[in-house]
């Protein structure tokens, strides 16, 4: 599981987490890579890239106060087993600050009449 917050990116292993001695959560804080600066995140990619090799995943973050993209990838640990995995990061830079990823999909605008409210009972104008 991974939990996105303003500052960092959290990743549980929910395979391993209620067994009796569950791995620790792994706490990713993001900063610039030179400055210890905190980086405000705005979104997240996760890729499989090969579906069928389930140590094969990657993650991008990128931020809004920040012109590096995150890339993250899960690697097998070679000191602290306690978790399957290790982060590795990598960051590059794209020389602004980067905008949401784009869908295939054309983003339908919403109605210039439509209401903001759930109900127009609780709407008051």
């Amino acid at each position: 599981m991974l939990i996105e917050t303003d500052i960092d990116l959290t990743m549980l292993d929910l395979d391993r987490a209620f067994k009796p001695f569950p791995p620790p959560e792994i706490t990713v804080p993001l900063t610039s890579g030179t400055t210890t600066e905190q980086i405000t995140t705005a979104g997240l990619a996760v890729d499989g890239r090969d579906s069928t090799n389930p140590n094969d995943a990657r993650f991008a973050v990128w931020a809004s106060n920040n012109t590096n993209v995150f890339t993250i990838q899960l690697v097998a640990p070679t000191t602290d087993l306690r978790n399957d995995f290790i982060p590795t990061i990598k960051l590059a830079d794209v020389g602004g600050i980067p905008s949401t990823c784009r869908s295939s999909r054309p983003r339908i605008p919403p109605h210039p009449q439509a209401s903001p409210c759930r109900s127009r009972r609780s709407c008051r104008r």
